[in-house]
């Protein structure tokens, strides 16, 4: 069950690929749902009408035109994004090997998770350093 709902979700792509596509799925999926309701609906008010194709058929075009424009404003946001994730992973990973002098500058389009996040390791960071400054002060009071 697991690896379906990450392969339903795309959880295995990275985030500027996997976000985009999501985004259009949802969008397609709406689309889908509110077009047959409108054919549905439509088809019972006037049945046997070409009313009804014709009304579909006009709002799928429009549907069609807007999730170009809705596409691309998903992807220009997700590769500001992604590049805020990636910071961050490389931030994480720069402390792992002990680099305490490192930093990094999120984008103003971060996610509020993201700069919690980036806030908590840099809170660990602050801690680690002065961990150290302790360390360094006992070891020079025993010798």
């Amino acid at each position: 069950m697991k690896k379906l709902l990450r392969f339903l979700f795309l959880s295995d792509l990275e985030i500027n690929k996997a976000y985009p596509i999501r985004m259009a799925l949802f969008y397609w999926i709406t689309v889908f749902l509110f077009i047959g309701a409108a054919y549905y609906t439509l088809s019972q008010k006037f049945p046997g009408s070409k009313l009804a194709l014709d009304v579909v058929e006009s709002l799928f075009i429009y549907a069609a035109v807007i999730s170009v424009f809705f596409f691309f404003l998903v992807l220009v946001y997700t590769l500001a994004a992604s590049k805020d994730y990636r910071a961050l992973e490389e931030y994480a990973r720069s402390l792992a090997k002990g680099d305490l002098q490192s930093e990094v500058k999120l984008s103003s389009l971060a996610d509020k998770d993201i700069v919690e996040i980036y806030n908590a390791l840099d809170k660990l960071r602050r801690s680690l350093i002065l961990s150290q400054e302790l360390l360094k002060k006992k070891e020079r009071k025993v010798s």
